[in-house]
């Protein structure tokens, strides 16, 4: 009994690290969960910048609506979202700068303060909402986060998947009452997020797939959120090229870019 203490003091001492059984029954440490989440959203993001060229494409029942865009991202801090097509949304811009959020329209020629209320409202009628492109919110900062299982039906397509509960962190500006993350352990790939409302209800599915090599890092190229709120509702956000930690200055993200966006190459991106 005494030898029995004694171990499980030594072992409290020393730290006690979790562990999984693999399929063939050896112990293997789970991953921290904080660091895994962290990994998987840099991946995407960037470790100091991203600069993706999209296609954006809007499907209601029995209507799409189809939008080629360029979003530049700079740390948490700063972030663009510029409109190339179709023509009547042409140069419409968003720009976050800190705390600080704006969206100009071309077509009547007016910038337009975006409030924190209208951060989870629908970009241009899509199922992304203003906090998904401009990332006010991050999955890092916002949150705790807690490794709840290891993905059996991803296994076979993916290896060891493992399932991550976050929970807001209080006081702080989310909107949902739960995330939950699917991340591959091999890359730190996010594979999927679920959106729990107030009663922990599933309302919006973010899917990832088509894994590419884009700028020396393998990513998921396809992004489509679907509103289980509303039959038939999904959006896709599909990485046609980028570009990662290229962007050098802030210039890029001054109040003038709204009304002047930088030039895009996107038809030499989109027949690479």
């Amino acid at each position: 009994m005494l030898k029995s203490s004694f171990i499980l003091l030594f072992a409290l001492i020393i730290g006690f690290s979790p562990v999984m059984a693999d399929e063939k029954g050896k112990k293997s440490e789970t991953p921290n969960a904080t660091e895994l989440v962290k990994k998987a959203d840099l991946l995407l993001r960037g470790e100091d910048s991203s600069e993706h060229y999209v296609n954006f494409v809007v499907n209601r029942p029995g209507q799409k609506i189809a939008r080629k865009v360029v979003v530049y991202l700079k740390g948490k801090k700063f972030s663009l979202t510029h409109f190339i097509k179709p023509i009547k949304d042409r140069n419409t811009t968003i720009l976050k700068r800190e705390f600080d959020m704006w969206m100009y329209a071309p077509s009547v020629r007016k910038k337009i303060r975006i409030p924190f209320g209208m951060m989870h409202q629908g970009v241009l009628g899509s199922d992304f909402t203003y906090d998904d492109l401009l990332k006010e919110s991050t999955l890092t900062d916002d949150y705790t986060h807690k490794i709840v299982a290891e993905s059996k039906g991803m296994k076979k397509k993916h290896g060891k998947v493992y399932v991550v509960d976050l929970a807001p962190i209080a006081g702080h500006p989310v909107t949902y009452k739960k995330l939950r993350l699917w991340i591959r352990e091999k890359g730190g790939i996010l594979l999927r997020t679920q959106y729990y409302n107030e009663k922990l209800e599933v309302v919006r599915v973010l899917s990832y797939s088509d894994l590419k090599e884009i700028d020396g890092r393998e990513i998921p190229t396809t992004w489509k959120m679907s509103n289980l709120e509303h039959e038939g509702y999904s959006t896709e956000y599909s990485i046609i090229d980028g570009k990662y930690n290229k962007i050098e200055k802030d210039d890029i993200f001054a109040p003038k870019t709204l009304e002047n966006p930088p030039s895009s190459n996107w038809k030499e991106k989109s027949t690479k």
